[in-house]
């Protein structure tokens, strides 16, 4: 068993360097493959428009925008007519009274909401955070040959 040992500690140096080589690029190719995560922003601003909208299993996130004061999301859903629609969602977040962050201002297509459902989502809002929320950004990227047809 130590003559094997000794053997394999004595393979020549390109094939060290060979092997180094096909675990870092593992470890890249490991990396590259799990999804991108958003901020907490950005998961409590999904949380409140899958609440909003009619039908969130339609819910298909095509683009998201993140800054430490905002979070924007371009989704498109289907309607209750069944046309699929492209709309922009953006929760805006400020320092509240008591130092926590808490949802300012929330517009759909650039129109404001009314202030009672942004009063009721930041009650809710340290609840929220207490869960695992879902903050995977959306792949923007073509996923195989027939994405670069369209």
């Amino acid at each position: 068993m130590k003559a094997l040992s000794q053997k394999f500690l004595k393979l020549p140096l390109w094939l060290w360097v060979l092997l180094a080589a096909g675990m870092a690029g593992g470890l890249l190719a490991f990396a590259l493959s799990q999804p991108q995560l958003g901020s907490w922003r950005y998961g409590a601003c999904r949380v409140f428009l899958e609440h909003t909208l009619r039908f969130p299993v339609t819910l298909q996130i095509k683009d998201v925008m993140e800054s430490q004061a905002s979070s924007r999301i371009t989704y498109s859903d289907i309607n209750p007519y069944g046309s699929q629609q492209m709309r922009d969602f953006e929760c805006y977040y400020s320092t509240g009274t008591d130092g926590r962050t808490v949802l300012s201002k929330i517009t759909l297509d650039r129109k404001i909401l009314p202030d009672d459902k942004i009063t009721l989502f930041n009650q809710m809002l340290p609840i929220i955070l207490t869960q695992e929320l879902n903050t995977a950004l959306p792949d923007t990227g073509p996923s195989n040959l027939e994405d670069f047809r369209k």
